[in-house]
């Protein structure tokens, strides 16, 4: 846990506290353990509120409460693979669910479907934040057998514009050759989604 989690649960104790004191009146009365049980209650309730939806609101990342980056939604993009020599555009999406303390992620492509096995967002010393996932891939019903299973692993760039780009590799191997396969990504957050700005 670092020192702005630690905070940020700090506050929501403190919170807890208040609000308990607060609906004592209105509560019939309660012996000293019924009151640690309504503050217990209390903050986990807001414990949930924060981790699906308080976290989103920009005003914590301005006062450096909450480094995670919000890039929640379906996002649409192009890929180019090694796999193919690099020859070809490839329509892709990906869909990202995140809460604050939990962040999964699938992708779509014309051969396959990938699920994040693990994920996390990180911020630089430049300031840079960057997605990072280990995934599992498998290919589509219509793919050709040269499309096999694999774990992979992506790395996206939140740029300035707004969008992810960045780049994934795994190792591929047939009866003839081990060999590394590369690729890069380039994402744009759909239309309709909710941007980070707009939670204000």
């Amino acid at each position: 846990m670092n020192r702005a989690t630690g905070f940020v649960i700090g506050i929501l104790i403190v919170l807890s506290v208040g609000i308990a004191v607060a609906l004592l009146p209105l509560l019939p009365i309660l012996p000293p353990v019924g009151h640690m049980l309504l503050v217990l209650v209390v903050l986990g309730l807001l414990l949930l509120l924060f981790d699906f939806w308080l976290w989103r609101f920009p005003l914590w990342r301005s006062i450096g409460l909450v480094c995670v980056p919000y890039i929640d939604g379906q996002w649409t993009g192009k890929l180019t693979t090694s796999f193919d020599g690099q020859n070809r555009l490839e329509n892709v999406r990906l869909v990202i669910y995140q809460r604050w303390t939990k962040i999964s992620i699938q992708f779509f492509s014309e051969t396959s479907i990938s699920t994040s096995i693990s994920a996390a967002t990180l911020r630089r010393d430049t300031g840079e934040e960057v997605l990072t996932y280990v995934y599992s891939s498998e290919p589509v019903e219509t793919a050709t057998p040269d499309i096999v299973p694999h774990i992979g692993l992506t790395v996206l760039r939140l740029l300035d514009t707004g969008q992810l780009s960045g780049y994934y590799h795994y190792f591929y191997y047939d009866e003839q050759k081990l060999a590394l396969v590369r690729g890069q990504l380039v994402f744009t957050r759909m239309k309709g989604e909710v941007m980070p700005d707009a939670l204000l």
